[in-house]
């Protein structure tokens, strides 16, 4: 996670205030410790091949002892044995030197904002050559303020969590979606899941931390400024309410008639809601809505039901996540075929656990069954449109019916009957080279136009020049009466599209598939 410029991140919401006896340091007198570095010079000169990765030494300064005493803290303790755990379960770590053995790595760069990443150069004597450390660690700035508000920790959560997943997974590369990732975009499932996966974190880190600084931010208790309404700003704020209330299942408000480029970039970063369902691939695609999922498989009661209230939270919690990380290392985040979360379903009902049915049921819930039951969704639609107009009538009429076919929906699935990707298909993405977005807002950086058919926006469409306003309507409205598309093919017969057309956005699919499989590509982020 990048902080967005001129302003750090700041999360405000509803606070949960977290005095029990629970929050003290363990007296099993197992304190971890993290090795913190800053930045070095050396006269020598390094391999051209890795030059560009940073030179440091141990940190000496008065900001990382300030630093060092916020792992001092019972959450803070329970992230770094966390990556301890993941560390054990994918063995990436390579030797370097004994300093770095089965240690949590934190950088004190002077790059604006936080990264998970991977080599460094380690100078242990100015006298000496460096060393070349291939070892994950987390890259960040930090400020007086971000230590005193607990945006220190919000952040070094999030960033572990890349860390942990690195260790479990491996990098994930070549990410399918150029859209700019934040918690209101539609990216793309490994996107969603690895960032959804550090937001989720950042979540934890309101429920269990307990800092006050951070617990004054969360309660608005603050001086306003004009400055709240910068974008990272709106977006610190929503990766924890949202996330917990789950409202990034819905499409986003945007200003119709505003230019084309300016809507698809409103898609990507409005925090207005309607009150209409994303579809089922654009769910799996967003990084919020997999943070609620990771957020309700900890803390809904009928699963892991992580308290901060329990004295024994801070067990129960490594329980859950080591276990959560043996399901991770054996997914396969690449595949098209069955979104990560999925998978993961996937594996709790393979190991017989208790767990299978009442995540699948959080799973259906949390999505309103979009990719497992497509009239069932239907009707929970109609259920979210009543409630939101206060239509109590219309609101009743599914309510009841509706919580026992999840319920059915999960007990079948459970029983081998049905999928619970019944109405997902797969996703068919298209680049247009010609046709460049910013890779941020605020950024000169151009980067292709990424598109996936199975959930693309009217507007996102209207930024092909292959498509008609009438191919548009046409393509939109067959997919929701009939559900995605199983192949560029199949497209373009349910859309009786002219051959020219049709040779148009396969060359764009071909094009997509090509820069994913070649090496030196990078990832479009």
């Amino acid at each position: 996670m990048r902080k967005l410029p001129l302003i750090s991140f700041i999360f405000p919401l509803l606070a949960i205030s977290l005095t029990q006896p629970g929050y003290a340091l363990s007296d099993s007198g197992n304190t971890r410790s993290v090795v913190i570095l800053e930045p070095a010079t050396s006269t020598y000169t390094l391999p051209e091949s890795k030059r560009d990765l940073p030179l440091v030494k141990l940190a000496s300064s008065p900001m990382s002892g300030k630093v060092n005493n916020e792992f001092t803290t019972t959450f803070a303790q329970f992230i770094l044995e966390l990556d301890d755990n993941a560390r054990k379960i994918g063995g990436t770590d390579t030797p370097c030197t004994e300093i770095f053995d089965d240690k949590t790595i934190l950088f004190l760069s002077n790059e604006d904002g936080g990264f998970a990443r991977r080599g460094f150069w380690f100078l242990a004597d100015p006298q000496t050559q460096p060393t070349y450390c291939d070892l994950l660690y987390v890259d960040m700035t930090v400020s007086e303020s971000e230590l005193n508000n607990g945006g220190f920790i919000e952040i070094f959560a999030h960033e572990t969590a890349h860390v942990i997943l690195q260790r479990l997974v491996g990098k994930i590369e070549n990410a399918p979606s150029s859209r700019f990732h934040n918690v209101f975009a539609i990216t793309d499932y490994q996107t969603a899941f690895d960032e959804g996966f550090g937001i989720y974190f950042q979540t934890l880190t309101a429920l269990l931390a307990n800092h006050s600084g951070q617990q004054q931010r969360l309660q608005g208790r603050f001086s306003p400024s004009l400055a709240d309404q910068w974008f990272s700003r709106i977006d610190g704020r929503q990766r924890i309410f949202d996330v917990m209330h789950n409202r990034l299942v819905f499409a986003r408000y945007v200003d119709q008639q505003s230019t084309t480029e300016r809507v698809y970039a409103q898609e990507g970063m409005s925090s207005a809601f309607r009150s209409e369902l994303l579809n089922a691939q654009a769910m799996h695609s967003s990084e919020g809505v997999l943070a609620t999922l990771f957020y309700r498989l900890a803390t809904d009661p009928s699963l892991a039901a992580l308290t901060p209230s329990d004295s024994d939270w801070y067990a129960k919690a490594v329980a859950h996540h080591t276990h959560l990380f043996k399901l991770i290392s054996s997914l396969d985040l690449r595949s098209d075929n069955l979104p990560p979360w999925l998978q993961l379903l996937e594996q709790l009902k393979l190991q017989g656990s208790a767990l299978a049915v009442p995540a699948a049921i959080s799973y259906l819930h949390t999505t309103y069954a979009r990719s497992a039951d497509r009239e069932l969704s239907a009707k929970l639609q109609q259920l979210i449109m009543a409630g939101h107009s206060g239509d109590l009538k219309g609101f009743m009429a599914h309510y009841g019916e509706s919580n026992q076919a999840i319920l059915s929906i999960a007990q079948q699935w459970h029983n081998e009957n049905r999928s619970l990707a019944t109405e997902l298909g797969r996703p068919l993405w298209l680049l247009a080279e010609a046709i460049k977005i910013p890779s941020a807002p605020w950024s000169a950086q151009q980067l292709p136009l990424t598109i996936n058919l199975n959930m693309a926006t009217a507007n996102e469409l209207a930024m092909l020049p292959q498509l008609s306003a009438n191919d548009i309507a046409a393509l939109l409205s067959e997919r929701t009466a009939n559900g995605p598309y199983n192949s560029m093919l199949e497209l373009s017969q349910r859309l009786n599209l002219d051959e020219i057309k049709y040779q148009s956005l396969k060359s764009l699919a071909q094009a997509h598939q090509q820069a994913l499989t070649k090496p030196s590509s990078g990832n479009y982020k």
